[in-house]
């Protein structure tokens, strides 16, 4: 039987290590639970390479990765594919594109929203031929085509006026501004509330002008950051100009929808938890249920 195991945190120390792979994926390193990884790319990606066997393939969904992880895979002869050296993905136009790599197929686009998903279907299919030992067939690799995350750049309406999307690290909100160019043009308040052990100011540079106003909310729970301190984390990147406070994640949905009006864009990010509330309370942000 095959089954697919993804990494809680890190990689070393994870429950996964209980099973030898026959492949291993490292998607992407970016900045997030420094608290327990450690300060930087390389320091990430030497425990995210705690998952790698002997002898075992390694894909990676990057051209450059940390050295930490280049390291680990020669000294343990694990065969590197790269994503953008070994393969890469080849937009076509509208709707479809072109994975070139272990093997060759022309497909549908993929069914997550976003430039990135290009390279994260990518992955999925050179790992999946290396798996195999044979290319997915044209059949089985369309089902990348239906793949629905919900949260993951998630259009509550069909102009994209109401979105969702759990980016909590700079890396994951550079990728939301990419998808963000993609819909048509329109005044964007940010719904955001995090974890205290996150990056907020990382996460508005990366949106960067993007948002024209930033509503703060606190996230309860005892790892939740209250919004006063979430302010303060974000005047120095936007301005105190483009902050609002609020006493609740309710209280910044029901007042960003008010503001935006039917012509403004709502964007929620911050944290699975926040997406969550934001789903869970669609009517104080004019969504139905429906959609």
């Amino acid at each position: 039987e095959t089954g697919l195991l993804e990494v809680g945190m890190g990689g070393r120390l994870d429950a996964v290590n209980l099973w030898d792979p026959a492949v291993a994926v490292i998607t992407t390193v970016g900045l997030d639970h420094q608290r327990w990884l450690g300060p930087d790319r390389e320091a990430i990606g030497r425990e995210k390479a705690g998952i790698l066997r002997p002898g075992v393939p390694l894909v990676v969904g990057e051209p450059d990765p940390p050295r930490s992880v280049t390291e680990a895979a020669a000294a343990l002869g694990c065969p590197m594919r790269r994503l953008g050296r070994d393969f890469r993905a080849v937009p076509l136009g509208p709707g479809r594109w072109r994975w070139e790599g272990a093997g060759h197929l022309e497909l549908p686009a993929p069914g997550l929203a976003g430039p990135h998903q290009l390279g994260n279907a990518t992955v999925a299919l050179e790992a999946a031929t290396l798996l195999l030992g044979r290319s997915p067939t044209p059949e089985e690799a369309a089902a990348l085509a239906r793949v629905d995350l919900p949260g993951r750049f998630q259009r509550l309406d069909r102009e994209g006026l109401r979105l969702v999307d759990v980016a909590h690290n700079p890396h994951a909100a550079a990728a939301l501004a990419r998808a963000l160019e993609a819909l048509p043009p329109a005044p964007t308040r940010a719904v955001l509330a995090m974890l205290e052990d996150k990056d907020p100011a990382g996460v508005a540079a990366a949106l960067g002008e993007r948002v024209a106003c930033w509503h703060l909310a606190p996230l309860p729970g005892p790892r939740g950051l209250e919004a006063e301190a979430l302010e303060a984390r974000l005047v120095p990147v936007v301005g105190a100009g483009r902050c609002r406070r609020h006493h609740s994640l309710e209280e910044a949905l029901a007042t960003a929808h008010g503001e935006a009006g039917s012509a403004g864009r709502v964007l929620v990010l911050g944290s699975f938890l926040t997406v969550e509330t934001a789903l869970r309370r669609r009517a104080l942000w004019g969504v139905g249920e429906g959609t």
